[in-house]
């Protein structure tokens, strides 16, 4: 009688199919993780998610109110339109002057005059007069 032969495959094998369960594992699992998540991040108040949006609402009024004469001279010097114009609801589409670059303008001399940066994500999203004052306002130091 013939010995029996055994299915035996190298070991290396055995090795990159486990390697490859591993990794299909862990992507499975991070999917799940990731459905279950889903539904509930909303359910966090904003200043959960974003801290620093806590930040505007702690400065005191009078670097406020400073803060925002300052931000509606630079943005009338800028715009070249009139300071009392820009108010809470200015936004882009009322300058006409208001370009990309006289953003860039805007954004480089508010990042001069409060000696500030902002990040290219900020400077995407100022596009109205509160949300630039927000933004100035959480990067104050404190």
């Amino acid at each position: 009688m013939l010995p029996r032969q055994s299915c035996m495959l190298p070991r290396w094998i055995y090795l990159l199919f486990g390697w490859i369960y591993m990794l299909l594992r862990q992507k499975h699992e991070f999917l799940l993780w990731k459905r279950r998540i889903r539904g509930r991040i909303w359910s966090f108040p904003a200043w959960v998610l974003q801290p620093r949006a806590r930040a505007a609402f702690s400065v005191p009024r009078e670097v406020r109110v400073e803060a925002e004469r300052r931000i509606k001279q630079v943005m009338a010097e800028v715009l070249e339109v009139d300071p009392a114009s820009i108010q809470e609801g200015f936004q882009r589409d009322e300058a006409s002057s208001w370009d990309s670059m006289a953003h860039l303008r805007l954004v480089s001399a508010l990042e001069e005059t409060f000696g500030i940066r902002f990040t290219m994500r900020e400077v995407g999203e100022m596009e109205r007069f509160e949300t630039i004052r927000r933004l100035v306002l959480e990067r104050l130091p404190a």
